[in-house]
């Protein structure tokens, strides 16, 4: 359609570049391929998020179907026309795409494979190949054709092999002979573990196991050079049986301290994402005593979970008592939940020693307003779990309170935006709410009016963050100012909104020949399809703006 726009000066642009293109929008191009040789499309600059451009040829050949941010790519295209479909969502629009078209050298195909290659069994070797599609591509073996494909040939091996990979288009060949030999998971060498194919990322759906000695007197310190395993991990146990830990995501830098006669070291990867792997260093460490750093006075909120840390060498038993009851005794980190005050003492011992530590646990509230400030329960630490808290905060009479955000992170509900989560909640005793606010909302000010701002702070019972601080202080109230302007371009059907200003609550209405087309608080909103000369009124308690304004409809020159 005409909305979609046209291939103008060997360039083409999605509807409204630079600005975004419309929701919901299905367009279709077919741009001629010059004569003689393949003609490349040049992403000058592309963006568009999960919606996506499919290119074709007339041969029914697709050469890709394109999302994300791929800006400087180029894509070579072979036959009499190329076919290009544009598809957004109902959802997130982006700045979209800007192609430029030119002919283009043809190239022939180029193997890049190394002469040996070395896998994992089961592992999947892919044939890189370079040139100008259409490419297609075989591995041979013995005479046999293992895989013959369009593009990149891949196949996974369960035996070593020397086989042989060709490639071919319509502007030449490649033939080149290779040898798959395996690796294994690999040993101790110099004190040293590595993970397969370290430092190129490990196979995936493998096991591994390791018997690493423990030299006597002394546990073995192994110590964590490098280690990226993601969801995939490592598990640490001895021969004893005691597991000291199983390990998965990014921990370069850490060290675990094993005892016993034989350190066993699993390793495990799943079926799907792989990363660098770990790399271990092992060497004989002093022994560690146990040595409690807890406070003496430890505050905490009802049902808070209080810890107990503890360093030394492992294994570390642990074990809280009240009033010569144990509450709790377990390996390494003690943990109780606490619903009264309490003095305790904890004691942790190992085979090198013991330590005993008085403390006392102390309950503090949800907080109070304290020289114009208000923190969330424990802050800057982390909040509780499953909290609810309220706060009722007197609003200076002769204007609006403004509520600064020091600082502010929660759990940002990535999906509807409707903070369902953790989430602080703002209202005055007019019963107007001002905003639901979670994620990272730092620097932000909001201005409440009335007698009294109420906040209600809630977490749930997963995932705790650092919290809030807000200042709170009176601040002039500000008039409703809208700042559209005199024409709006717009496609048909593309929703028109009034970005106004001021001190909240703001009413906002969009009126065409003296109907009111929308009528709300704050930003109003309103989908076009037919060109219009429209009115714009705001107001508050503060005063009004009103702004003319047309609506006009864009051809998309290209």
């Amino acid at each position: 359609s005409s909305e979609c726009g046209v291939l103008v000066n060997s360039t083409l642009k999605s509807p409204g570049y630079p600005f975004t293109y419309p929701a919901d929008m299905d367009c279709e191009y077919s741009v001629p391929i010059p004569p003689g040789g393949p003609m490349g499309i040049y992403f000058v600059d592309f963006d568009v998020d999960y919606d996506f451009v499919k290119i074709a040829n007339d041969q029914n050949y697709t050469f890709g179907e394109y999302c994300g941010r791929r800006t400087g790519q180029t894509v070579a295209v072979y036959g009499n026309f190329a076919f290009i479909t544009f598809h957004s969502d109902p959802y997130v629009e982006k700045r979209g795409f800007f192609f430029h078209f030119k002919t283009v050298s043809p190239v022939p195909p180029k193997i890049t494979l190394p002469a040996v290659v070395e896998a994992l069994p089961s592992y999947r070797v892919t044939i890189p190949v370079t040139g100008t599609l259409p490419i297609y591509t075989a591995i041979i073996r013995n005479s046999t054709v293992l895989v013959n494909t369009i593009y990149t040939a891949a196949f996974q091996f369960y035996n070593e092999s020397n086989c042989t990979s060709v490639a071919f288009n319509n502007y030449g060949y490649d033939i080149r002979e290779f040898s798959v030999i395996f690796k294994e998971c690999g040993v101790l060498v110099n004190s040293t573990l590595k993970s397969p194919g370290y430092p190129s990322t490990y196979p995936a759906d493998m096991d591994c196991e390791y018997s690493v000695p423990i030299p006597p007197g002394g546990p073995m310190g192994i110590y964590f050079v490098d280690f990226d395993v993601d969801f995939d991990f490592v598990k640490i146990a001895n021969d004893q049986n005691y597991t000291f830990g199983k390990y998965c995501g990014r921990r370069t830098g850490q060290r675990v301290a094993v005892y016993g006669n034989f350190a066993f070291i699993t390793f495990h990867s799943d079926p799907s994402v792989e990363k660098r792997g770990f790399l271990f260093h092992f060497k004989t460490v002093s022994p560690e005593p146990p040595k409690i750093t807890l406070p003496a006075v430890v505050e905490a909120l009802p049902s808070y979970r209080v810890s107990i840390p503890v360093t030394g060498t492992l294994p570390i038993y642990t074990a809280i008592m009240r009033n010569s009851t144990v509450l709790v005794n377990t390996t390494y980190t003690a943990a109780f939940q606490f619903y009264k005050e309490s003095n305790c003492t904890s004691v942790a011992f190992n085979k090198y020693g013991y330590d005993v530590r008085e403390f006392s646990v102390i309950f503090k509230e949800c907080g109070v307003l304290v020289n114009s400030t208000l923190k969330s329960p424990g802050y800057p630490s982390t909040y509780p779990a499953d909290m609810d808290c309220e706060y009722s905060v007197p609003i200076p009479p002769g204007g609006p309170m403004g509520i600064y955000f020091v600082d502010f992170d929660k759990i940002f509900d990535q999906y509807f935006l409707h903070c369902r989560y953790d989430f602080v909640k703002i209202v005055n005793d007019q019963n107007y709410t001002f905003g639901k606010y979670c994620g990272r909302r730092t620097g932000q000010t909001v201005a409440v009016y009335g007698n009294f701002a109420f906040i209600t702070f809630h977490s749930d019972p997963s995932v705790e963050k650092r919290g809030f601080f807000f200042h709170f202080q009176t601040v002039s109230p500000v008039p409703p100012k809208i700042t559209l302007p005199a024409v709006v371009e717009a496609l048909p059907s593309y929703r028109v909104t009034i970005p106004v200003t001021g001190t909240l609550p703001i009413y906002t209405a969009i009126i065409r020949n003296s109907t009111v087309l929308v009528n709300t608080t704050y930003t109003a909103a309103f989908q076009f399809y037919n060109e219009s000369n429209c009115t714009s009124v705001a107001f508050n308690n503060y005063g009004y703006d009103i702004r003319e304004f047309s609506v006009i409809f864009k051809g998309k020159e290209m």
